[in-house]
Order: C-alpha cells, then structure tokens, then sequence
C-alpha cells in the first residue's frame, strides 16, 4: 500500500499583510535587498520589532528602494517577522532555505533570505538565549508573617488566615517605566508595597510589612500572601519539583 507523504508544516503564512509585505520585497532590487535583511536581523533581540531605522535612515531607504513610508514599515516587518518565526523554531539553513522558498518570495529574494539567516542566524539565537536566560534575578532571603484580617477572632481551626511573604532578590534588569498593574495568580495575590497590611498575630521573623514603598524597591523586595489551601498548594509543587530534581541528580 502507498505510504502517505508528511506534509511539511508552513511556518511562513501568507496573511493579508505579509502577502502584501512580499508583493513590495518582490518590486526590489536584488543586489540592495540583501543589505536591508542584513541591517534587520542584526537588530532582533527578541524584545521588539520596530526601530531598526532613524528617521534618517528610513529617508534614505525610502529613496533607495523608491518606496514611500508606509510601504517601507510593510517590507521591514516583514522581513523581521520571516526571522522571527525562524528563530522561534530555531531553524537549520536548510530547513530554512525549504520554508522560504514554499512562499511566494521571487527566487531571489528568497535566496537573498536564505543567505543571510545561514550567516546570522547563529548569532540571532545567542542574543535572544542571552535576553531571556541570562542574569535571572536570585532569591537571597525569605521573611514571613502570620496575618489575622481586622475584626477577625482567631480560632484554632480558623481558614481565614493568611501569610505573607516577603522575598528579597537581587537587582531586576532595567523595567519600562510603566509597570503593568499587580495581578491574582494560581498560588495567591501579588500585593503592591502600599497596601494597607492586617494585622500580623504571629511573625516567623522581624516583621518587613512597616517598610516603606522606596525602601521596599531599593531593598529589591516581592511580597505575596497565600492561604491556608494556596500555601499547600504551593508546598504540593515544591516536592513535585524536588522529586524531578532528585530523578535528574
């Protein structure tokens, strides 16, 4: 019986807009396209996709390739999202090579494609590992406290209890100025260092919940606070990872 073929998955999908991006790489030059991809993939980092150009630059590319504004943005993010999916996937030349040359680049344009991720792309995909790995923040101290809500009677089998954390790490790296707002996840709440705290009924260490907002950022400080169920959870988890980390020791 005949086998049925694998049909190779198309990374590349020719969406309106990068159908459109193509149509405008195809109008190019080929001797100069190769210039544009190359100045593009040295500008990915993995964190943003605009501002490959000043405005001086584009002025010029513009007169270069005898585009307007507009149709450049199209043809640069089109060219960057080409290197993005690949580096998604971290693709092979080859492998590259096949999947562009599935769209409806011309043939050379698409070889002026193949040619510069062969040359780049190695280096693409360290500064990208180097972004998202590298200099993670480290835990340096742990702080707790025994929360009670005002109004409440403690009681031995009481659920409404709550603890605080108080995790001190080193320096982030340098944040957007605007900090998106605080939000509840699968373990507990994240608590902005100027919430009005409970009142503490019991402290496992000298209490951190009168420090300062300033002092809490220059101290490098994250606190979160869990119930009774969520800080079981949590502990539920942590043995799941110890017995992973015992297996691969």
């Amino acid at each position: 019986l005949p086998t049925a073929k694998m049909q190779r998955p198309e990374l590349f999908k020719e969406t309106r807009s990068f159908k459109a991006a193509i149509d405008l790489m195809n109008t190019l030059e080929d001797a100069k396209f190769p210039l544009l991809l190359d100045r593009i993939i040295k500008q990915i980092d993995g964190k943003k996709t605009e501002g490959f150009f000043s405005a001086a630059e584009e002025e010029q590319l513009q007169s270069l390739f005898s585009l307007n504004q507009q149709q450049l943005e199209h043809v640069v993010q089109g060219c960057a999202y080409v290197f993005e999916q690949a580096s998604y996937f971290a693709l092979k030349p080859q492998a590259f090579a096949t999947q562009i040359q599935a769209t409806s680049l011309s043939e050379g344009k698409a070889a002026a494609f193949g040619e510069v991720w062969a040359a780049q792309s190695e280096a693409l995909l360290t500064r990208i590992r180097e972004r998202s790995f590298g200099s993670p923040p480290a835990v340096t101290g742990i702080s707790w406290d025994l929360l009670l809500p005002m109004g409440s009677t403690y009681t031995r089998n009481d659920r409404s209890l709550m603890v605080r954390f108080d995790l001190t790490h080193t320096p982030l790296p340098a944040a957007p100025s605007s900090a998106p707002t605080p939000a509840p996840s699968a373990l507990g709440t994240v608590v902005p260092a100027a919430a009005p705290a409970p009142r503490p009924v019991a402290t496992g260490c000298p209490s951190l919940i009168e420090a300062s907002p300033e002092q809490a950022q220059a101290d490098n400080h994250v606190r979160f606070e869990l119930s009774h169920e969520e800080l079981k959870t949590m502990f539920q988890q942590i043995e799941k990872i110890q017995e992973q980390l015992d297996t691969l020791a």
